[in-house]
């Protein structure tokens, strides 16, 4: 793609990433995540939501909450498709109280909308 002159966009990278972290590629997820942020193309939540539900999927519960908690210092907002694939994640392994948490923590959020 790049030797042709053509640039991948967050879109190209979208797929891919998708693609590998619902096969249980997470390697390679995670080298052409850091790929993308080498070359200055910055991800943005759709990208972050999909590599913490891979990381999930392969039982990489640690990764997913890492990354999960990198989208605030990035100064990206999560969605409420980011906070479905983390509850349930947490849910998935028994982690409750993380996930009630969790999800008191979005409620407080979607009502503290500046107008």
């Amino acid at each position: 793609m790049c030797s042709s002159g053509m640039l991948p966009t967050l879109m190209t990278y979208s797929i891919l990433l998708n693609g590998f972290s619902k096969h249980g590629h997470l390697d390679e997820a995670l080298k052409l995540f850091k790929s993308m942020k080498e070359k200055e193309l910055e991800p943005d939540i759709i990208l972050y939501t999909i590599l913490i539900e891979g990381m999930f999927i392969a039982g990489k519960l640690e990764v997913a909450k890492g990354l999960f908690s990198k989208l605030s210092a990035a100064g990206i907002r999560p969605t409420g498709r980011t906070y479905n694939v983390m509850i349930r994640g947490l849910l998935k392994v028994g982690l409750s109280d993380e996930a009630y948490e969790l999800l008191r923590k979005w409620k407080m959020m979607k009502h503290n909308v500046i107008i």
